[in-house]
């Protein structure tokens, strides 16, 4: 499964709607690995988690991250 790539309410940052889950498989990794690495990424302020979302916050740190 794909995830849908949308803009937010406010129409600035890129939303991603996909469960953890969903994500682990399409990169063979666990969700464990997936929800431990988007944490740190939300405390850094790069995404923010909400259920089955994610919205980039930062793209620049997130390429940069690559």
């Amino acid at each position: 499964m794909r995830g849908d790539l949308s803009a937010d309410r406010a129409g600035e940052n890129p939303e991603i709607s996909v469960t953890l889950e969903q994500l682990a498989n399409q990169i063979n990794s666990s969700r464990e690995v997936v929800s431990g690495t988007l944490k740190n990424m939300e405390k850094q302020n790069i995404v923010r988690l909400r259920r089955g979302r994610i919205t980039i916050l930062n793209q620049k740190e997130l390429t940069r991250l690559r």
